[in-house]
């Protein structure tokens, strides 16, 4: 799914939302209060959905694929994602 799909669902199932413009801003506007809070606190839980983590992957070695020479690969923060019990017991069925 998408994020213009996904604003298109939130449309047609929700009271709430009178435009398809106005479902594309509240998912333009939820993704950014998630980074936000992703770079704030460095996590955001969504109690039954799941939990968005910022870590921190340590420096390693590596190679370049290209030439096989050894390289530096920098520390990096990633995001990780953990689903919660709600969202497993849907996409199990």
């Amino acid at each position: 799914m998408t994020k213009t799909e996904l604003a298109k669902a939130l449309h047609e199932e929700s009271e709430h939302v009178g435009s398809l413009w106005q479902a594309k801003g509240m998912v333009d506007d939820f993704l950014e209060i998630l980074g936000a809070g992703l770079k704030e606190d460095g996590e955001v839980n969504l109690p039954g959905f799941g939990k968005f983590v910022v870590k921190t992957r340590a420096a390693r070695k590596g190679r370049n694929p290209a030439t096989g020479e050894a390289m530096d690969i920098a520390e990096k923060q990633v995001m990780s994602f953990k689903p919660g019990s709600a969202l497993k017991r849907i996409i199990e069925g």
